[in-house]
């Protein structure tokens, strides 16, 4: 299943996950307008923030 094609269900909690360099400045990630994106329940939201830390970026993770 690709990124962007994740459906919510009304018993998942939703995230906003959005990532910045390390030094706090904004990364604008590729094909990524650089506002976040969502995540649908903990296990999604988790494995984003996942391959943040494994790019050496910082996740920052608020409920929608």
């Amino acid at each position: 299943m690709g990124l962007f094609n994740r459906k919510p269900t009304s018993d998942q909690p939703t995230y906003v996950v959005t990532v910045t360099n390390p030094d706090g400045s904004s990364y604008d990630p590729p094909f990524n307008n650089g506002g976040g994106v969502a995540a649908y329940g903990d296990a999604d939201r988790d494995r984003r923030v996942a391959a943040a830390k494994k790019a050496g970026k910082t996740a920052h993770v608020r409920r929608a």
